[in-house]
């Protein structure tokens, strides 16, 4: 299947059954800092809080993380293109 950009009809948060109130990417850069960039509806309308960042930037972030992920329905063309750095877990307290 070719998809065109333009020819996308919509792009809903969703959580299974449940439409989420938003969706938050967290990201740091080299050299650059760190933050988040949180999509949500207000008034029935799609805005992005993107802490200063151009749209061209949260362009950046969001093809990085889809580049990040492994598809799982077969349809990926490979490994992640980039791997995550490892998460550290935080230390059960006792």
């Amino acid at each position: 299947m070719s998809m065109n950009k333009d020819d996308i009809v919509y792009v809903i948060t969703e959580d299974g059954d449940q439409n989420l109130e938003s969706v938050m990417f967290s990201w740091g850069i080299n050299k650059f800092g760190w933050g988040t960039t949180t999509f949500k509806y207000k008034d029935g309308e799609l805005v992005c809080d993107s802490e200063t960042l151009s749209r061209q930037d949260v362009k950046d972030i969001l093809c990085d993380f889809v580049d990040r992920a492994r598809f799982v329905d077969g349809k990926d063309e490979g490994p992640a293109l980039k791997q995550n750095p490892p998460i550290e877990k935080e230390e059960e307290e006792k």
